[in-house]
């Protein structure tokens, strides 16, 4: 069995949220996005999200990338 566990509480983390969209910065600057899932651990409320491999887009992907921002449900940045 595969998953996240809360290193604090000892228990497997819970789905919160399928299908959030990380999007990675370098600065100010969107370098790409990608489908994610928010986890919450069930005791003390930790949170962690677990990515796909592969990004949605692109920041090149002018079009693609537009596409997949407008359609995020949420968006969680992350800077490198």
């Amino acid at each position: 069995m595969s998953g996240v566990i809360c290193v604090k509480c000892g228990l497997w983390m819970k789905v919160e949220t399928n299908g959030v969209t990380v999007e990675q910065m370098s600065g100010a600057r969107p370098i790409s996005l990608t489908s994610a899932d928010l986890l919450k651990c069930p005791k003390c409320g930790a949170e962690a999200v677990l990515t796909a491999e592969k990004p949605l887009a692109e920041s090149y992907q002018e079009k693609e990338y537009a596409f997949w921002r407008k359609k995020a449900i949420k968006i969680i940045k992350v800077t490198n």
